[in-house]
């Protein structure tokens, strides 16, 4: 009787098991739905690109596809992704779309061209995103720097030269660290955000209900302050988008 036992609770096991076993094997071939920017694409054979292929993938995409390419999702990631040479064929780098995947391959990707002509359009018009055009020497600023023990609240800003902002980025920019600072020239406020991996750059627009936002890499970030202070032409440095509150 206890040995029937035994094999009645040992083949109850065998079948959690092998259940528990399915269902993680349908999680991970699972398809994933974005919303993402081609920002790059690559081709096997292309023989001038071959040697940038290692830069592309890591050891969970398999070398023997062709057609490769890179996206930034709305969250901010960046994916490198296989396709099909029909689907590297039909898209092209800064079309946007709902991006169908699974694991690292392409499954569909829906262009949405209304979005491009939106960003094309805020593109056409250098000084959109700044009210007061003319040049400005001192600005109000907040940060909050936990590593080097910095914090002033934004409704306590200091005053500012852009001499003096562009020392405190020389101390503060870290890509491994969160932190965030901004500016405030009493007319346009600037924001740069650093989730630990990326800077983000924020310019609030009250009136639109949203801001315009772009990722910056920290060698360009010394530039947008600097074209804030000028108020030069962001669209020469940055790929802004609008994004609603």
């Amino acid at each position: 009787m206890l040995l029937y036992f035994i094999i009645i609770i040992c083949f109850l096991l065998g079948i959690v098991l092998f259940t528990m076993t399915i269902i993680n094997k349908g999680s991970s071939r699972a398809e994933k739905l974005v919303r993402a920017t081609i920002i790059e694409k690559y081709s096997a054979y292309d023989q001038q690109n071959r040697d940038s292929l290692s830069k592309w993938i890591d050891d969970s995409i398999s070398t023997a596809n062709k057609f490769y390419i890179k996206c930034r999702t709305d969250a901010g990631a960046e994916l490198v992704l296989s396709v099909t040479k029909g689907v590297f064929n039909s898209i092209e780098i800064n079309h946007y779309g709902n991006l169908q995947y699974v694991k690292k391959r392409v499954v569909s990707f829906e262009r949405i061209p209304s979005h491009e002509r939106n960003r094309d359009e805020i593109r056409q018009d250098g000084g959109y995103y700044f009210n007061k055009r003319a040049p400005v020497s001192i600005v109000q600023f907040y940060v909050d720097c936990p590593k080097l023990n910095i914090s002033i609240p934004a409704d306590k800003p200091v005053e500012i030269s852009k001499e003096e902002v562009l020392e405190y980025v020389d101390k503060i920019l870290d890509a491994s660290t969160e932190n965030f600072f901004g500016l405030d020239d009493g007319y346009d406020v600037i924001q740069f955000v650093n989730n630990g991996t990326n800077y983000l750059v924020d310019i609030p627009n009250v009136e639109r209900n949203g801001s315009f936002q772009a990722e910056v890499e920290l060698s360009k970030i010394r530039k947008v302050i600097d074209c804030y202070f000028e108020k030069g032409n962001l669209n020469e440095l940055l790929d802004i988008v609008f994004m609603s509150f």
